[in-house]
């Protein structure tokens, strides 16, 4: 049996590095940092939300120091991506597309390592077209290191002060280079395409003795202009032909008569931009080089144009041609931003990975930034939880380091995206699941656990921007919320209504999203009620779970020793702990109930797990069976089979084991090629009445395998399929859920995947009809 899996959706967010979002040399691909990995994306997926915005993701071993695509003026027949990884290796990828439009990476060398990664790394291409020279760029404090590609000799000059960044542009047979350093200095360098080791100090500015945190170059017409920050000011000069008409009558600028690319030019300040109060954190220029964007961390931007100056049509000027950002919003920070080629819209980044969008928008004489819904939604940290709610409508998602959690849902157009963010915690998230669509339990650094329900506004919204009958995501004698929106406080974690303490007058529908929320609805107009707090375990939690028939929430923590490491069953009508049970030695890792509600397992670090069901009569559960040693390494994962009969444990000694309910014999191990961290078990069987199954390893791979348990003896291990490489992850799998089947898959279903390194991903696994 042969599977196809494909990536449908991909979430995550931006490292916060300093290149940031860069593109291609014709700007048709776009590539950022996550966490762990690098992302690709086509450009038409930042303004047209049906293209998958995510191509695809290249795992990485370490973090990304660095990122930058090679520039040519001329079209490139292969791109050529280069990275500087956490060890200082610079690594090269050919990105090319193939004839179905898709997105493919090629790695083709890595440099050295070394203990002082590089601040930036980037290449200009030239030459041929179908053989071209590619000059590769990068530093080590306060040396600028480049190379060809064409011999391994590597080139270096020596600055007098560490270098911050950097950027170059082709000029008549030379690069022209533009140097910031941390003392202030900006170098302006021209090195020779034909001699590489010549290199010419041009000229040197030193307006100030503040670090130089960005540097731009474009190039139009016969300009060159370069723009640098120091701290919260910018500075924009211009180099242009001597044989141009100069406006020397009523000019102010100091221009001087240098050579550059062997031509006379004459280089002025342009323009000097003091208008914020915080350092700038990024500088771009879109693809005509003819406006610049200029992003600070106070969360704001500016875009500058050059254009004719409105008093002197004979000169050229750079005027402010609109402010953006989130003055009195909720601060994000920022860190960076891109123009989105052949578009109006900006993209900005911030700190904690999240993207925003702003369409330019003019009307009359007046222009604004118009915040419009983010292409790429997801966390910044670890994840720690995927799940779908039992419905399988929603999928929810839990960051570890970031403290949020997400909600996404299928949208009327068909795009799988978030539509809710649920809570952004005060603590780190250790596990979520939900007992329905419209109710989460939360596990957290915080001891207790936090059930949260959702407003009426997130009703209205579902109504409005999905399919979903909401009737099917509410647990039997669940009521609809009323309550508008809620929002968080600044100290605390308990969200209160939105219409509580200050007065105000609030409906549902003044707070319903007509369309694909934005960042700033997300983070103001989608949070969920905290409706109890459940108290009891003396540490921070370590898993949670619901019954199938949503009657008992099953909770533990952190441990060292059988007190600590109790499972707390509650029911769910009052939240009263029905049962404590103590079957381990140290922490338990995961719980699972059984499909029919009668069992409970859990499995620990202890190596063992232990098999409780419910006594009917008094509405108590209580120990069946512990197997000690179950497992040679601890036991992370746990599941059923539909019909409560066998149970499989798999651990970090990479066996998966089945085992009878309710008398725990071992009918079978299977032994996997690496470390077990997380399983789940397909509800619908295949056509031959096996079951799908899927493992995630620590090494970021997944199996995919049968299990057919309908012969006599041991069960049928069949191996179908490996996830990895570019559709893999790069660091350990921490959730794999099959969403749930309500109505018959066919020979298809959607599995979720969640990973420390920051990403998760949803696929369709299709087998043969």
């Amino acid at each position: 049996m042969k599977l196809d899996v494909k990536t449908r959706n991909v979430f995550t967010a931006i490292s916060p590095i300093r290149n940031g979002l860069v593109w291609n040399s014709d700007r048709t691909i776009a590539a950022f940092a996550t966490l762990q990995d690098i992302c690709l994306c086509h450009a038409s997926a930042f303004t047209d939300y049906t293209v998958p915005p995510i191509a695809k993701t290249i795992p990485l071993l370490d973090g990304t120091a660095a990122l930058n695509f090679a520039q040519s003026s001329d079209p490139l027949q292969k791109d050529l991506l280069l990275l500087i990884n956490a060890h200082g290796h610079l690594m090269t990828y050919e990105v090319t597309k193939n004839h179905r439009n898709e997105i493919e990476a090629v790695l083709t060398s890595t440099g050295e390592p070394s203990s002082i990664p590089s601040d930036f790394c980037a290449a200009q291409v030239y030459g041929s077209t179908f053989d071209p020279t590619t000059v590769s760029f990068w530093c080590r404090r306060d040396v600028l290191f480049w190379r060809s590609n064409k011999n391994a000799e590597v080139h270096h000059y020596q600055l007098k002060s560490d270098i911050k960044c950097f950027a170059a542009v082709v000029v008549d047979g030379f690069l022209f280079c533009t140097v910031g350093c941390v003392n202030g200095n900006v170098y302006y360098i021209e090195i020779s395409t034909s001699k590489l080791s010549k290199l010419r100090l041009v000229s040197l500015s030193s307006p100030l003795a503040v670090p130089v945190l960005c540097v731009a170059v474009s190039k139009f017409d016969d300009y060159i202009v370069c723009a640098f920050s120091h701290g919260p000011k910018v500075t924009v000069v211009r180099w242009e032909l001597a044989s141009k008409k100069l406006d020397i009558d009523g000019s102010l600028k100091i221009r001087r008569d240098l050579e550059l690319a062997g031509q006379t030019r004459f280089l002025s300040t342009d323009a000097v931009i003091n208008e914020f109060s915080t350092d700038i954190c990024a500088l771009s220029f879109d693809e005509t080089g003819k406006k610049l964007l200029v992003v600070s961390n106070e969360n704001d931007f500016e875009i500058y144009e050059f254009r004719p100056d409105p008093e002197d049509e004979e000169a050229e000027n750079w005027s402010k041609l609109v402010r953006g950002g989130e003055a009195g919003e909720r601060p994000l920070g920022y860190c960076g931003g891109a123009f989105i080629p052949k578009s109006n819209r900006v993209l900005i980044y911030t700190t904690k990975g999240s993207f925003i969008g702003f369409d330019i928008v003019k009307e009359d004489d007046f222009t604004c930034a118009v915040e419009v819904p983010p292409p790429i939604t997801g966390h910044q940290s670890l994840i720690v939880s995927a799940e779908w709610d039992p419905s399988g409508n929603i999928l929810f998602t839990a960051g570890f380091r970031d403290h949020e959690i997400h909600a996404m849902a299928t949208l009327k157009s068909g795009v799988f995206a978030q539509i809710s963010r649920p809570e952004s915690h005060q603590y780190d998230v250790h596990r979520i699941y939900p007992l329905s669509g419209l109710t989460l339990a939360v596990g957290s650094d915080e001891l207790p656990f936090r059930i949260y329900k959702a407003s009426g506004s997130f009703i209205q919204t579902l109504k409005q921007l999905t399919d979903i009958d909401i009737n099917e995501l509410k647990r039997p004698g669940e009521e609809l919320p009323t309550t508008a929106f809620f929002k968080q406080p600044v100290l605390g974690v308990q969200n209160v209504a939105a219409n509580g303490d200050e007065g105000e007058n609030l409906s549902t529908e003044d707070f319903k999203l007509t369309e694909r929320p934005t960042t700033n609805q997300l983070m103001k107009y989608t949070y969920w009620e905290v409706a109890e707090s459940l108290y009891g375990h003396s540490h921070p939690s370590s898993s949670v779970t619901v019954s199938p028939d949503g009657k008992f929430l099953a909770t533990c923590c952190l441990a060292t020793n059988p007190k600590d490491s109790a499972v707390f069953v509650r029911k769910t009508s009052d939240w009263d702990i029905v049962s404590k049970l103590e079957g381990h030695t140290l922490s338990v890792n995961n719980l699972a109930f059984s499909p029919n509600s009668q069992y409970l397992v859990s499995v620990s670090r202890d190596r063992s797990y232990a098999l409780y069901y419910k006594e009917t009569d008094r509405g108590v559960w209580a120990e069946a069976i512990r197997a000690p040693e179950a497992h040679k390494r601890m036991i992370l994962a746990a599941i059923w089979l539909p019909d409560s009969s066998v149970f499989i444990t798999g651990g970090r000694d990479g066996v998966l084991a089945y085992w009878t309910a309710p008398d725990g014999n071992l009918l079978g191990t299977e032994t996997l090629e690496g470390p077990i961290t997380a399983a789940d078990l397909a509800r619908t069987p295949l056509s031959d009445g096996s079951f799908l199954i899927a493992a995630g390893f620590g090494t970021g791979s997944i199996a995919l395998a049968s299990i057919n348990f309908t012969a006599p003896g041991t069960p049928v291990f069949t191996r179908l399929g490996t996830i990895s490489g570019t559709d893999g992850f790069s660091k350990q799998i921490t959730t794999i859920k099959f969403r749930p089947e309500v109505k018959d898959p066919g020979n298809t279903r959607v599995l979720a995947v969640a990973s420390e390194s920051s990403v998760v991903k949803v696929y369709t696994v299709t087998t043969p009809v």
